[in-house]
């Protein structure tokens, strides 16, 4: 028998080498947001140039463009240049990956998000309880009947795509909603953080994407959201957490009602998921079963927990 061949592994590319390769994506990034800036004013003013990105967000560039480092920059500060290019998840991920970095979060294609909205709808069709699908950005993509009959809400089709965001819903003092979580000032605090919490942990791996950026900072105006959301971003809630519960107080006629929401994954990243509405008194269940649901025969934790491990 012959010798085996030896087995050869490909060389490491040499610091100078990997750091050419980031510059250059940088590069292909920036002169991209440049060309989508050309057509429009940008709200912060930038030009997307690289004394720019050089004075605003990496004062190493120039050296770095020059080749007169090879030292790769910190994880941080790869972060904080695709916050300036404002790039999305997908070129931020690129951007750690070709720094050596494991990536900030894996993202669903296009296809994948549709599959598991349709999953989604599926789910919903089979849950005897009030619940609604939130897809990417917080916003609410349906409903099943209960959510509407327990609230006296019109169908989700005739509210405006901003109304069917979940900041709107909450936060937004033209939204009717509003006036059945404000019953006493503690269930609207429990109620309005948890709604923040929600955001969170639905866009836990969107937090530096444009178009979420460009929600929360437009959210800001509105009555209490800026309060909550900063004290939810500094003290994260956990998913494991009672499924990142919260609680809310809702009016049904004259009387309040007490409940409290599950937040079910329908996807690992939760860019798909499922709040699922739970009485915890008396008067809420006597609300679930007027509107069909019969939460006294429900063993709600393993029922839950099949869902959300898609059973």
């Amino acid at each position: 028998m012959g010798t085996p061949p030896m087995l050869t592994h490909a060389p490491m590319p040499r610091p100078a080498d990997r750091l050419r390769s980031l510059v250059d994506l940088i590069e292909e990034i920036r002169l991209r947001r440049q060309a989508e800036a050309v057509d429009r004013l940008h709200p912060e003013l930038k030009t997307f140039s690289q004394r720019e990105l050089t004075d605003v967000a990496c004062p190493s560039y120039k050296n770095y463009l020059l080749g007169r480092t090879t030292r790769m920059p910190k994880r941080e500060m790869v972060m904080q240049i695709g916050d300036y290019l404002e790039c999305t998840p997908g070129e931020r991920d690129d951007l750690l990956i070709c720094a050596g970095y494991l990536p900030e979060s894996f993202m669903l294609r296009d296809d994948q998000y549709q599959a598991a909205i349709r999953r989604a709808r599926f789910l919903l069709s089979l849950l005897p309880l009030p619940a609604v699908a939130i897809g990417r950005n917080s916003h609410t993509l349906f409903t099943n009947e209960a959510v509407f009959l327990k609230n006296e809400f019109p169908a989700l089709d005739q509210w405006a795509a901003p109304q069917r965001n979940v900041i709107a819903y909450f936060f937004d003092p033209a939204m009717q909603v509003r006036q059945y979580y404000e019953t006493t000032p503690d269930a609207w605090e429990k109620t309005a953080r948890g709604a923040a919490e929600l955001v969170y942990l639905t866009n836990n791996g969107r937090l530096r994407d444009p178009d979420f950026r460009r929600l929360i900072r437009a959210s800001r105006e509105l009555p209490d959201f800026a309060r909550l959301w900063d004290d939810v971003t500094a003290n994260p809630p956990s998913l494991y957490r009672d499924y990142g519960a919260m609680w809310m107080q809702t009016r049904y006629l004259d009387q309040p009602i007490g409940e409290l929401s599950y937040l079910v994954p329908v996807t690992e990243n939760l860019e798909v998921s499922i709040v699922v509405g739970v009485p915890v008194d008396e008067a809420a269940r006597h609300v679930y079963e007027l509107v069909g649901c019969r939460p006294e025969s429900m063993q709600w934790e393993s029922l839950l927990h099949d869902f959300s491990a898609g059973g």
